[in-house]
């Protein structure tokens, strides 16, 4: 996949490409028309673009994110009870695992382990500790996944 990457062309979206929590729109669409370019058909299909855009960032976002809770849980060695066998406790593997061990135990240490699950980003959380949040560490992996450059 990473060769893909040099292969492919770099795109350029500005920074108001699309309205996260709101339905894009033929204006909106019209901000990314390259420049010289016009017309309702243009911006009709710039707003099919955008919206495919859109719904790919949230895809790989959700991804991103429940790959570094997971990877934390794992670095913070966070575990629920096993529900079939009393005592024996089990790593969390799936993002209802964690919430499961906040509601089995919530005393200081699972709150802390919680807290660095839901704060810090997983295994790069032993590189570069607090160097960066889930959102920095989601928005670099966005933006190469799609190649993608900001003009800002």
């Amino acid at each position: 996949m990473h060769s893909l990457l040099h292969m492919q062309e770099l795109k350029t979206w500005k920074h108001n490409r699309f309205e996260a929590c709101k339905k894009n729109k033929l204006q909106t669409a019209t901000r990314s028309l390259p420049p010289g370019t016009n017309g309702t058909a243009a911006a009709m299909q710039m707003l099919q673009v955008t919206n495919d855009d859109k719904k790919r960032v949230a895809q790989l976002c959700g991804q991103q994110c429940k790959q570094l809770w997971l990877e934390a849980a794992a670095v913070c060695a966070l575990t629920f009870q096993c529900p079939s066998t009393p005592g024996r406790r089990l790593a969390c593997q799936k993002l209802g695992d964690i919430g499961q061990a906040w509601k089995q135990d919530s005393g200081a240490t699972n709150c802390k382990r919680t807290a660095l699950v839901l704060d810090c980003h997983g295994t790069a959380l032993q590189r570069l500790p607090w160097s960066s949040s889930h959102q920095e560490a989601t928005t670099s992996c966005v933006m190469t996944m799609l190649g993608v450059d900001m003009d800002v």
